[in-house]
């Protein structure tokens, strides 16, 4: 830590000294966590149980201050359309038909109340994988936070910051929150107090 400090006062030092007293001072932490304070972290923040043929499309949307989650199923005529505004009290809307019955269309994508259907459907074959939120805060011993198996669909909000996976027990919401920097907030509560 001293030597990270002299270098910092003597910017005068050659690069190359740089390089090594910062890959000296990254050694000697090898085994300490990333940060000791808030951490990173993505969380299981809502579920709904699904009954029904698995799950093998999912495709998030937002109709004005709505955010729904069609959900298309193996059989490949009927989405259930889920309201997601509230991600820890998902509802089930409805189950929305978007093909004749025996004659099995595909959800290609959705902008809030329409969607783009296609009869040209492929025979998928679902291969179930397992997803695992993993904590990395310490990189020399990485945890399993939560494992999810049996995952047939995936799929994301980026602007909420969310994932949603689906398996046979029904579709989980999961948050992405990024920690804030203690030393960045404490600027700003200064810049807020004395402008």
């Amino acid at each position: 830590m001293q030597l990270s400090t002299l270098v910092f006062r003597l910017a005068g030092i050659p690069c190359a000294l740089l390089i090594f007293s910062t890959a000296a001072g990254a050694a000697d932490r090898k085994s300490e966590p990333v940060s000791k304070g808030p951490q990173d972290k993505i969380e299981v923040v809502g579920h709904i149980p699904l009954n029904g043929d698995p799950v093998e499309g999912l495709i998030s949307t937002q109709h004005y201050s709505d955010h729904y989650l069609y959900v298309e199923r193996q059989s490949g005529n009927t989405a259930t359309l889920i309201d997601v505004t509230d991600v820890g009290r998902p509802v089930i809307l409805a189950d929305v038909p978007y093909a004749p019955p025996g004659d099995p269309g595909k959800l290609l994508a959705a902008a809030g109340t329409s969607a783009l259907v296609t009869d040209d459907r492929p025979s998928p074959v679902l291969k179930p994988r397992t997803v695992r939120i993993m904590d990395f805060s310490n990189p020399a011993s990485p945890k399993v936070v939560r494992e999810f198996a049996g995952i047939t669909a995936l799929s994301g909000d980026p602007s909420r910051g969310l994932v949603f996976l689906a398996n046979p027990d029904g579709i989980w919401i999961l948050h992405q929150s990024f920690a804030l920097d203690p030393a960045l907030e404490a600027a700003y509560a200064r810049e807020i107090r004395n402008p």
